[in-house]
């Protein structure tokens, strides 16, 4: 089983807005350093708990009071940016570069074995292995998170000139906008997708596979795929 927990996410990045004069960009050219984008993702780490029983788990898991689950998988979107600002000034004026450093995550996740699976039995081992499934598609949805993330970012921030403000406090301002209009929503939208591809990890095929893993125990036998 999976339950995906959707929070908030928190970033801070610098919208690059408008144009220098052509004089201007030179002289910022030739004084700031060219922006650097990175967006990478951390390493998926889990924490094995197993206190509750497959009841209580199944109450973890649906509204219904009345599911039966002997493991579970949860995980929580997390972003962090760090932002070094390179400025040089022009009358009446600042030119800025940022470089910028994403990182992505799903922590904490945790997986939940319940109390009835004795450890190294085969029923154990089915629902672990079936958890492991879910956790490998966190992996491999973050990384595709983080690689179309930095394509984006680099889009928004076309060709990486230096861009002009007033002053320091308006790139603050122009930074506050991109994070609350585009960035925190579309990571949120890219990370939130993996629920999708976790769903499918929960199909009939594979509630089957599970429920005959291991003939003469009854413990599995009954599992069921979630109700769409």
């Amino acid at each position: 089983m999976n339950r995906f927990t959707r929070l908030p996410l928190t970033l801070a990045l610098l919208l690059l807005l408008g144009a220098c004069h052509p004089l201007e960009d030179a002289y910022c050219n030739a004084r700031l350093p060219k922006t650097r984008v990175l967006v990478q993702a951390l390493p998926i780490h889990y924490l094995l708990v197993q206190r509750l029983d497959a009841r209580q788990l199944g109450d973890a898991h649906s509204d219904d009071g009345e599911r039966i689950t002997y493991g579970l998988t949860t995980a929580t979107p997390s972003v962090q940016a760090e932002i070094q600002l390179h400025v040089t000034t022009l009358p009446g004026a600042v030119c800025v570069r940022p470089d910028l450093t994403v990182t992505l995550g799903y922590q904490p996740m945790q997986v939940d074995m319940a109390r009835e699976l004795a450890p190294a039995s085969c029923p154990y081992a089915t629902v672990f292995g079936h958890e492991m499934k879910h956790v490998d598609v966190y992996r491999e949805h973050l990384a595709k998170v983080a690689k179309a993330l930095e394509a984006e970012v680099r889009s928004r921030i076309g060709s990486a000139l230096p861009t002009r403000f007033a002053n320091l406090a308006a790139s603050e301002k122009a930074m506050q906008d991109f994070q609350n209009d585009w960035l925190v929503p579309r990571a949120s939208e890219l990370l939130q997708a993996v629920a999708a591809e976790q769903n499918a990890v929960d199909s009939e095929a594979e509630y089957a596979r599970v429920a005959a893993a291991c003939p003469g125990d009854t413990l599995l036998s009954g599992a069921r795929a979630p109700n769409p």
